[in-house]
């Protein structure tokens, strides 16, 4: 059956070549590196609207926070159906250019703040982490983000939710939050889903999505949020492109053995609702 989609999740900018490690690698055969390229791929995926935010370069933070934010801010004016978010780094260094970056936030087809603990150095999301100057930043970043009704996006791979666990214990306040990933490896998601559920139950506005998650992590949210009332609308369909297939990501979903209403809300209803007023 045809279906409405709604990526929520998926990528601007060139990754390039790089060394990883002791390897120099080039792994993406194509990437998006232009407003054109996210036309083209929601085009070529029959995708209706679509949320995109920065390649980010942890060893070149400037690239991602001022080159990589402009083309989203060019390709949410150039597209009708895509909305962007905003790559922003508490990291002391990053700041000048976050400070920046709010302030073309206010955009009326921006919906997202990311924020992407991987690039954070020595920081985690646990305060007991942070100095002085990182919180007073991550906090301006926060309350702007909550003050102009704005999602904030949080990377969760190579991230621990113990430690945003952590976080909620001091941040309760802070307003609705998209999970990008969900945990992404197997020891990930098995973290991350039981407190998520937990969160959900405890009535933050949470959502997560099913970008890069082993094979069994959507099934095995869904039959656990689906005994919470209002529990899956809260998973969001995303697929991190170029960095995975359109089609490997639609048939996680497809081939749920669920209602077609649910399979709705996941592709489309729930994505809509938060982003697409």
């Amino acid at each position: 059956m045809a279906r409405k989609i709604f990526d929520t999740h998926f990528h601007i900018g060139k990754w390039g070549k790089r060394k990883v490690f002791t390897c120099e690698v080039q792994p993406l055969l194509k990437e998006h590196e232009n407003y054109k390229d996210c036309e083209i791929y929601l085009q070529e995926n029959n995708i209706d609207k679509g949320i995109v935010v920065p390649t980010y370069l942890t060893e070149e933070p400037k690239a991602g926070l001022v080159d990589y934010n402009r083309l989203v801010l060019e390709a949410v004016d150039k597209v009708d159906n895509i909305y962007g978010g905003l790559w922003v780094s508490p990291m002391p260094a990053d700041m000048r250019y976050t400070e920046k970056i709010l302030a073309r936030a206010t955009h009326s087809k921006i919906k997202v703040l990311k924020m992407s603990v991987n690039a954070w150095g020595p920081y985690t999301y646990s305060p007991k982490s942070w100095d002085k100057t990182f919180r007073y930043n991550i906090e301006c970043i926060l309350e702007f983000s909550k003050q102009h009704n704005l999602v904030t996006q949080l990377h969760t791979g190579v991230s621990d939710s113990r430690a945003f666990s952590e976080f909620l214990c001091q941040y309760k306040w802070i307003g609705r939050v998209q999970f990008v990933h969900m945990g992404e490896t197997v020891e990930g998601v098995l973290e991350f889903v039981p407190r998520f559920v937990r969160w959900i139950k405890d009535n933050f506005d949470f959502y997560c999505d099913i970008a890069l998650v082993p094979g069994f992590a959507l099934g095995w949210i869904v039959s656990r949020l689906e005994k919470i009332e209002g529990g899956l609308n809260r998973v969001l369909f995303g697929t991190d492109a170029p960095w995975s297939s359109f089609l490997s990501h639609y048939w996680k979903v497809e081939s749920l053995d669920i209602d077609e209403s649910l399979k709705s809300k996941i592709f489309w209803d729930n994505a809509e609702k938060l982003y697409g007023k």
